[in-house]
């Protein structure tokens, strides 16, 4: 786990990962629209994965979709607990409420 805090990193790492990001998005938005016109028909992601695999694609994609459903608000609940940690390490506030 890397203990140095992003914001101390500086604005050229900072502008680096912006412009990292901005180019994923554009790709995949990209490929999204290229995607969209080979498959008018498509509605939903698993209509793409049936296009490119059948049935199978189709099961992929529900498999990546509902995974990241269930696992987003785990991740959510460890970056809270994370901060209410570093929060509270500082306030001098031990986390069962009594002072450190």
């Amino acid at each position: 786990m890397v203990r140095m805090p992003l914001c101390r990193l500086g604005w050229a790492v900072a502008l680096g990962v912006m412009a990292l990001s901005a180019g994923g998005l554009i790709f995949s938005g990209l490929l999204f629209t290229r995607l969209g016109m080979l498959v008018p028909r498509a509605q939903t992601f698993a209509d793409f994965g049936d296009a490119a695999m059948g049935r199978r694609g189709r099961r992929l994609v529900y498999f990546c979709v509902y995974t990241c459903i269930a696992l987003e608000p785990v991740i959510l609940q460890l970056i809270c607990t994370e901060n209410l940690r570093q929060i509270l390490h500082r306030t001098g506030i031990s986390q069962v409420g009594c002072r450190a």
